[in-house]
């Protein structure tokens, strides 16, 4: 189990990681690449809307939208990168902007598989717990029922040492109210002890 927690810890690290990483590369797409296209586009092209749109920051802030954006805004800008570069832009913003979109991509796609590793490392700890749990009641079937019939004063020390503590996991209730039923989520504020 030992191996499973460490398992677990390192690609929660590995996650946390990437999402930096992924928050970062983010965040230069969009103050360092769209934004300055996106201004640029309104001085250059004032009289044509559907260029400014099309050169226009993304209404929202999320990973795919923003990769998406800086592909479309670099496919727009290069067929007019001698208006931009004449504005002070670089002779390679065009091909800056779409690495920098492509970088962002990678570094999602990164974050995503540290989350599966996270997730498998989860569960090969939990079906490591289960299988402790059916050993401690194997062991308490045929430990308890010998203590019982040979060492009274050992049973509650037994059955002590054979149960399991843990939080109970929050109970949802559903209520019904008129046609529409609403959930509700109780959980306990103490710990739960389970009998092997």
């Amino acid at each position: 189990m030992s191996a499973h927690a460490v398992g677990q810890d390192a690609s929660n690290r590995g996650f946390q990681s990437a999402a930096l990483v992924a928050r970062q590369k983010s965040l230069r797409l969009r103050r360092a690449y769209l934004l300055p296209v996106a201004l640029m586009g309104k001085t250059l092209f004032r009289n044509d809307p559907a260029l400014r749109y099309d050169l226009a920051m993304p209404d929202g802030l999320g990973y795919e939208r923003l990769i998406a954006a800086g592909i479309s805004m670099a496919q727009h800008a290069g067929g007019r990168r001698d208006r931009f570069v004449a504005a002070g832009f670089g002779e390679d913003f065009v091909d800056q902007l779409k690495q920098a979109a492509v970088d962002l991509q990678r570094a999602v796609d990164f974050k995503s598989v540290q989350l599966g590793h996270r997730a498998a490392a989860t569960s090969g700890m939990l079906q490591e717990l289960a299988r402790g749990r059916d050993l401690v009641r194997l062991l308490d079937a045929m430990v308890g029922s010998w203590l019982e019939d040979h060492m009274q004063d050992r049973v509650a020390e037994w059955k002590t040492l054979t149960r399991f503590v843990r939080v109970a996991p929050p109970v949802e209730a559903v209520e019904a109210v008129g046609s529409a039923p609403t959930p509700t989520t109780t959980t306990p504020t103490t710990p739960e002890l389970h009998a092997a």
